[in-house]
């Protein structure tokens, strides 16, 4: 090989090595950002500014924040629990369920949708991942079904880790038939005292349209 053309390999590996390297650290920067990994998925033109934050454990709940965050161009977070639930953990029918058997624990005798912070605190939930990191959003949606009149405790994982303060927090939840009841002012008392403007929550059907999730969106003001 002549000395020119081993000159111009080495130059050329090293600029491939060189933007490799690049690729790499803003690849790293942009999993920095959301901190999430696959629990995290990007918006548009509010990416960075508004989150939708869920847990979903049929299905509902997702479809209603996916509608949200598609409307608003926001970021999507789903809290996702380190230890999942299977389909046999979520049969509220089996009193020997996993669901079942944390209901008892956070409402022991108390009547459901009774339950107060420091019943929710009986059953900590960790949460899979990292928290995505909050600092630049300015309002945060916060989204999961109704449990025993109650929102699911799995969402209170991303709830006590989150710093809130300075943003507009939006619970919402969905079910089939029980109401809206303490379950968002139960998440704002989770997160302590003056952690966020939270404003009144909202209650979605099973089968929540596109039209009815705008017309609640341009109602609270969140463009």
């Amino acid at each position: 090989m002549k000395l020119i053309d081993k000159y111009s390999l080495e130059e050329n590996m090293k600029k491939i090595v060189m933007a490799a390297a690049a690729a790499l650290s803003v690849f790293s920067a942009c999993a920095a950002v959301s901190g999430s990994g696959s629990n995290f998925q990007a918006g548009g033109k509010n990416s960075g500014k508004i989150l939708v934050a869920y847990y979903s454990a049929s299905g509902t709940t997702k479809a209603v924040a996916k509608k949200i965050a598609s409307y608003l161009g926001a970021d999507l977070f789903e809290v996702v629990p380190k230890d999942d639930y299977t389909s046999a953990d979520l049969d509220w029918t089996n009193k020997k369920s996993r669901v079942c058997r944390e209901h008892d624990t956070i409402f022991g005798s108390k009547a459901n949708g009774t339950a107060t912070v420091s019943d929710l605190k009986k059953l900590p939930v960790a949460m899979k991942g990292k928290m995505p990191d909050l600092s630049g959003y300015e309002t945060v949606f916060i989204g999961a079904p109704i449990w025993w009149g109650i929102d699911a405790w799995p969402v209170n994982a991303f709830v006590e880790g989150a710093d809130f303060k300075g943003k507009t927090v939006v619970p919402f939840c969905t079910s089939m038939s029980s109401g809206l009841g303490r379950s968002g002012e139960l998440l704002h008392e989770l997160t302590g005292e003056n952690n966020g403007n939270w404003l009144a929550g909202k209650r979605f059907g099973t089968r929540a349209s596109e039209s009815e999730v705008r017309s609640w969106i341009d109602s609270i003001g969140v463009k």
